[in-house]
């Protein structure tokens, strides 16, 4: 006899969480007046970075059905993720003082992805700052030791900043903005 096997096809955009998706088995002999022959039928498909893979299952036969008097017809799935499209942008922002002689910096940063939004401020004595995203990947946000500035002269710096992401390559779409440290 034949045992039908389909797993699901099913695709997303990468948000740190593994895709599945559900499969049926059908053709199972029922004796004539006894209960359908049975086995243990599971879906083991997953993908959760960028990338495609079978939608896989595992047949345990610990039920009635023998394996022997059994051929098995698949049509499996595949799940597919793609890079997520919704913007990471890392911003620093801008620092204006008036002169007093000191050494002035702002390691003040927004991080912005898709509708998400998160403050970073980098302690004093700190030399990175990070914010968790929603897909559990952590930016990490490292200031320039060009970003400090003391004298009028010096005109606007940029508060420059470099970041990284986890996962860097599961998102398409990254972006940054330096502002300005100016003292007048």
């Amino acid at each position: 006899a034949t045992l039908t096997i389909t797993t699901g096809t099913d695709s997303k955009e990468y948000d740190g969480t593994a895709l599945t998706a559900a499969g049926s088995i059908s053709g199972f002999v029922t004796p004539e007046g006894g209960e359908q022959e049975t086995a243990t039928f599971e879906v083991t498909g997953s993908q959760t970075e960028v990338g495609n893979s079978k939608n896989t299952y595992t047949l345990t036969w610990d039920g009635t059905a023998v394996e022997s008097d059994y051929t098995l017809s698949e049509d499996l799935g595949t799940l597919t993720i793609t890079a997520s499209t919704k913007e990471l942008k890392v911003v620093s922002k801008d620092g204006e003082w008036t002169y007093d002689g000191n050494a002035h910096t702002k390691y003040e940063y927004t991080v912005t992805y898709g509708d998400e939004t998160y403050e970073v401020t980098i302690a004093e004595g700190e030399t990175t700052g990070t914010a968790k995203l929603s897909t559990g990947d952590v930016v990490t946000i490292t200031p320039d030791a060009a970003a400090t500035i003391t004298h009028v002269a010096e005109s606007d710096v940029t508060n420059a900043f470099s970041y990284t992401v986890d996962h860097s390559d599961q998102y398409a779409n990254q972006a940054k903005e330096e502002g300005a440290l100016s003292v007048t």
